[in-house]
């Protein structure tokens, strides 16, 4: 089982180590700023219906307490015309590094730039050995407290 998740976290880090060699800023967004500022203000709620009418900056700030590290980052994949649009979605990645040392990966996803931001992926990896995959953002309220 741990070969598995060992697995699962170097493909991960392999792919985003691939894809980072083409994360160049979409033109339209000043350093990915827009976006990043979209996902930022996008209320929780619109996320998942689970949870309460707020930013999700100022949800995730409340489930990581105020000693969490945020990184804000977006991940673009540049097209140029004649080829084939990538299955991939573009994304901004929120890392949160917790003051116990867990860290938390969520991957906001677009389709396309006018689109509607949803959640690609979340993660919680506990230890190197250890990763929760979550399919819902109300997933990591209850997933963080049980491993406090």
């Amino acid at each position: 089982m741990s070969r598995v998740l060992i697995l699962c976290v170097l493909s991960f880090g392999l792919l985003d180590s691939a894809i980072a060699q083409d994360n160049v800023p979409n033109p339209s967004d000043t350093n990915g700023g827009d976006r990043i500022s979209q996902v930022k203000g996008t209320l929780a709620s619109k996320l998942d219906s689970a949870l309460p009418a707020i930013r999700l900056e100022d949800w995730l700030l409340q489930q990581a307490g105020t000693n969490a590290k945020f990184g804000w980052v977006l991940r673009y994949r540049p097209r140029k015309e004649g080829q084939p649009i990538y299955d991939f979605p573009d994304w901004v990645e929120a890392d949160i590094t917790l003051q116990d040392g867990r860290s938390i990966s969520i991957l906001v996803g677009f389709r396309a730039p006018k689109q509607r931001p949803y959640i690609y992926s979340l993660h919680v990896i506990r230890d190197k050995h250890e990763i929760a995959d979550l399919n819902r953002l109300s997933e990591l309220t209850d997933l963080l407290r049980q491993s406090n």
